[in-house]
């Protein structure tokens, strides 16, 4: 099917989830580049000599054409480029990976477009099947930016409980606190080499997002500060977050 043909439309996506319908169907959740997350019918997607065999399942990058019939839409072809297949391979890997998939598709809004979170997952399974840092380690990057990209960045130039600019020892929900407003609210201590690895989170260019070396100290620091990030913005719960160690 064309994408001329009314009714069709083209887009590069990620296959976030899918379940069984019907004997031999899968329905398909995309994050598809401008235009966010859809959810499709891939007809006999089940079959071993499925043409969508590959494309309707979760980890899945390719050019899809969807027809939208209306009230529902149906996955007419899908060219795929990358499946990260490493990722499958390996335990930690595939719960980190999971678990990229989930959040995004438990928070993201149907149809709102946000090619940002697109590209945060591309470059973040790339990162978890080329092995730039351990899985544990990229979750948490990955939360921190998720966060930053739906508006919840961490202050860090003054205290973000009482504004001052003096020794900034600790990290709460809305940012970097002195060690007295640490005591009124959750946070982590962190170190200045930790709040450097947060600023380059923050600025770098997504590309670079993993392009960096820290100690096993900072790297402890950093898991427990986007956990505590997380949950203090987020309601939704990951069942694979439960399986990382």
């Amino acid at each position: 099917m064309s994408e001329a043909k009314a009714g069709a439309f083209k887009a590069k996506g990620l296959a976030l989830r899918e379940f069984n319908a019907g004997e031999a169907d899968r329905t398909v959740t995309l994050l598809l580049k401008g235009r966010g997350k859809v959810v499709v019918s891939a007809k006999g997607a089940r079959k071993v000599k499925s043409k969508f065999l590959t494309a309707a399942r979760p980890f899945c990058y390719a050019d899809y054409t969807v027809y939208d019939g209306g009230r529902f839409r149906t996955l007419a072809s899908a060219d795929v480029i990358d499946n990260f297949y490493g990722i499958t391979e390996d335990y930690d890997k595939l719960c980190a990976g999971a678990y990229f998939l989930e959040l995004a598709e438990k928070t993201v809004m149907e149809e709102l477009p946000c090619d940002d979170i697109l590209h945060l997952l591309l470059v973040s399974l790339k990162a978890v099947e080329k092995n730039a840092h351990d899985p544990g380690l990229i979750r948490s990057v990955f939360d921190i930016k998720f966060l930053q990209l739906n508006g919840y960045a961490p202050g860090l130039d003054n205290c973000a409980g009482c504004g001052t600019d003096k020794a900034l020892t600790h990290m709460g929900a809305f940012g970097a606190v002195c060690t007295r407003c640490a005591k009124e609210a959750p946070s982590v201590r962190i170190s200045v080499a930790c709040m450097d690895a947060v600023a380059y989170i923050l600025s770098c260019e997504m590309r670079n997002l993993y392009l960096f070396n820290i100690d096993v100290k900072t790297a402890a620091e950093l898991r427990d500060l986007g956990r505590l990030l997380l949950n203090a913005h987020s309601e939704v719960r990951t069942k694979s977050a439960g399986l990382m160690q």
